[in-house]
């Protein structure tokens, strides 16, 4: 795996009862990214771009001026060459007016998100799931660790694609032809819908690989 950073996903604890973890002394669930990920999106909150209780009059306003007029306010500066390609990547020499009228700047931000990071069709993305439990046996420490890396094939095969789409047509396939006995709405937690549907997804190619060691 290549270095990822991580920073906490949401409220972790919620997901302790449905994995039977109450016995945990310590709980984390977080989102991995490339550490520049998170250089540039804590300099983007910052600046103030990502609130929703902030208008900002985008009419005659560049997206170079987004940027730029945020960070001055902020008294933030491109002080690493990380953030300085990243804001570069974003936009921050555009001199392409947004002219859409007064809106959050979050929304303008999004926006702006939502153009640059578009997959040009030989783009290739790539899912990462690491699980880290740590436990005592016998009066020693162990680590297990699973994980799963998926990468994309293209613009269109991405591996995102993959890793939410084959689950669900699986899990539907399954259900039309009878295979479980399950009514209702269920989260995957149930050994009757994950153990089906990671035997298939293995053939897909898309597992998880398990190692223990002492630690």
């Amino acid at each position: 795996l290549p270095d990822l950073a991580y920073y906490p996903n949401r409220d972790s604890l919620s997901y302790i009862p449905l994995y039977g973890l109450e016995g945990a002394e310590n709980f984390l669930r977080t989102t991995l990214r490339y550490p520049g990920f998170c250089t540039g999106w804590s300099a983007l909150v910052k600046a103030g771009l990502t609130r929703d209780d902030v208008e900002i009059d985008t009419d005659g306003l560049s997206v170079s001026a987004f940027f730029q007029n945020a960070f001055s306010a902020a008294g933030l500066a491109l002080d690493n060459p990380s953030l300085q390609e990243q804001m570069l990547y974003l936009g921050w020499e555009n001199p392409a007016l947004i002219n859409r009228g007064k809106m959050p700047a979050a929304i303008v931000l999004q926006q702006i998100l939502e153009d640059r990071w578009q997959l040009s069709p030989t783009d290739k993305d790539m899912v990462v799931m690491v699980h880290e439990i740590e436990y005592v046996l016998a009066g020693k420490k162990y680590l297990t660790t699973s994980q799963l890396v998926v990468k994309g094939e293209d613009a269109l095969h991405t591996a995102m694609a993959k890793t939410v789409g084959l689950p669900l047509g699986i899990a539907a396939r399954l259900q039309i032809e009878g295979k479980w006995q399950l009514k209702g709405l269920h989260i995957p937690v149930l050994p009757d819908i994950y153990t089906p549907v990671l035997a298939a997804l293995e053939q897909e190619g898309i597992q998880f690989v398990e190692s223990t060691k002492a630690i």
